[in-house]
């Protein structure tokens, strides 16, 4: 991959399996979590929202394995009911549309259940067993979480098809699925920024830090300058999400004498900043 490819590209699979090793566990499960939370208002049972949230605390270890593992099994229990409601639906024989919209609660449930995945039995650690690009994470959420919103989109713009024999309703979803992932890779292909898949890539670039830019070393007296200004503004900024507060402490990083300018402006730059943001975790020491 060029440089050029990383500043530009819409995949973020080929974004994340280029960074390889370079990616840690905590920030691929936070990463996981941002596309899972971008799909909240698709998902049903409060247990796939507790699993996001258990997902990013136990990212920063504050909770355990244990814990991880009982939001998981919940969060499991309910990507199960959302199987059985869709086959429902299907056994009642709706439209097609209506076959498609169940499926979209199915996809969402299983992108929040994924962010709480511990990838062996107990007493493994968390993401050792994560192997390659199949075994991705990251990538397996950001997938089903793409499907579940571009279909919702979808559906949100069209028309209920006639009723008709449930097998015809199985090929109908099949090629409107299809549909779903041709449009998906032309807009990756185009650029087009309303696709979430591409939202999905600038989430990356968000989360990992430039693989072909050198950063100069952060100098640690400038969190505790001004009395320890800057450590407070970021662990404010991060625990309450208040990411328009970024330019603040841009500017309080500044005035503690940071002069890397790629961090100052990542800091300055409006837009897509969430938990796992790689300005941020500089400031805050983590990796």
């Amino acid at each position: 991959m060029t440089e050029a490819e990383w500043d530009a590209g819409g995949d973020p699979a080929a974004l994340l399996s280029f960074l390889g090793e370079r990616a840690s566990h905590r920030k691929r499960r936070l990463y996981a979590c941002a596309c899972a939370r971008r799909i909240r208002h698709l998902l049903k049972s409060p247990a796939s929202e507790e699993a996001i949230a258990a997902a990013e605390l136990f990212a920063d270890g504050l909770i355990g394995e244990a814990r991880l593992g009982e939001c998981e099994q919940a969060a499991r229990q309910a990507s199960a009911r959302a199987v059985r409601e869709a086959h429902t639906v299907w056994s009642l024989g709706p439209a097609a549309l209506t076959a498609r919209a169940a499926w979209v609660g199915v996809w969402a449930a299983c992108a929040a259940e994924n962010t709480c995945d511990r990838f062996g039995p107990p007493g493994v650690e968390a993401g050792s067993l994560e192997i390659g690009f199949q075994g991705c994470l990251a990538v397996r959420t950001a997938q089903v979480a793409s499907w579940a919103r571009s279909v919702a989109e979808e559906l949100s713009e069209a028309h209920a098809d006639d009723p008709g024999t449930e097998t015809a309703l199985f090929f109908s979803f099949l090629r409107g699925l299809k549909t779903t992932v041709q449009r998906i890779e032309a807009a990756v292909r185009d650029g087009i920024e309303t696709c979430e898949t591409v939202w999905q890539a600038q989430l990356v670039r968000e989360i990992f830090d430039h693989p072909f830019q050198a950063r100069p070393p952060f100098d640690p007296t400038w969190r505790e300058a001004n009395g320890g200004l800057v450590s407070r503004i970021a662990e404010g900024i991060y625990h309450e999400r208040a990411w328009g507060d970024l330019p603040i402490l841009a500017d309080a990083l500044e005035d503690a004498g940071c002069d890397d300018a790629g961090l100052l402006e990542h800091l300055h730059t409006p837009g897509l900043h969430v938990r796992g943001c790689w300005g941020l975790d500089t400031i805050l020491g983590r990796a």
